[in-house]
């Protein structure tokens, strides 16, 4: 009877973390969108990622059906290793942070010479045309550089890069493509 009654308690404080969790999560994403029209807003939302801000995966397709892909045309796949780990060990709530600090590095680093997209879970994409190959490297080194100086010099354990701890995430260094996406599945 007890054990029941700890069951019940733990699945009704379950619930209410996650309609908490829903209530935040909503009035943050208004809160995105109270100074624009309702078409504004429904467009926005429907390329916007709700958790980190940047595109989604339907602005990324709809970006590759528009753009024209030719050899200047450079698509950069990155993803998080070790997310599910990660939310497993420390919650969600960790994997989330982990998500929008991948999706800051990704922003901060690319957006200058290209357009950022979430396209997963943990799946980020970046969109550059007319960049020469030199530029491209130097800003995918530059930004991996970033993300080990900051995991050496922080205390937090959601990390985004190969660190030797079962805890810590990564990010894969990126996949840099020179053609479509559809081409390469």
């Amino acid at each position: 009877k007890e054990e029941a009654l700890y069951s019940l308690i733990y699945a009704v404080g379950f619930f209410v973390l996650n309609i908490n969790l829903m209530k935040i999560s909503l009035r943050e994403t208004l809160s995105m969108y109270k100074d624009i029209s309702k078409s504004e807003a429904y467009k926005l939302m429907a390329y916007t990622d709700s958790l980190t801000s940047i595109e989604n995966r339907n602005a990324f397709i709809k970006m590759e059906n528009e753009i024209k892909i030719d050899s200047n045309t450079s698509f950069i796949i990155m993803d998080i290793n070790g997310l599910k780990r990660v939310n497993d060990t420390r919650g969600h709530h960790y994997g989330d942070k982990l998500i929008r600090r991948a999706a800051e590095a990704v922003k901060e680093a690319f957006s200058p010479i290209g357009s950022c997209y979430r396209i997963g879970g943990d799946e980020f994409a970046v969109i550059c045309q007319n960049i020469s190959e030199n530029l491209l490297k130097e800003t995918i080194n530059n930004m991996l550089d970033k993300i080990e100086a900051e995991n050496a010099n922080t205390s937090r354990s959601v990390l985004l890069m190969d660190m030797p701890s079962a805890e810590k995430a990564t990010i894969t260094p990126p996949l840099c493509l020179r053609q479509p996406i559809s081409r390469c599945i």
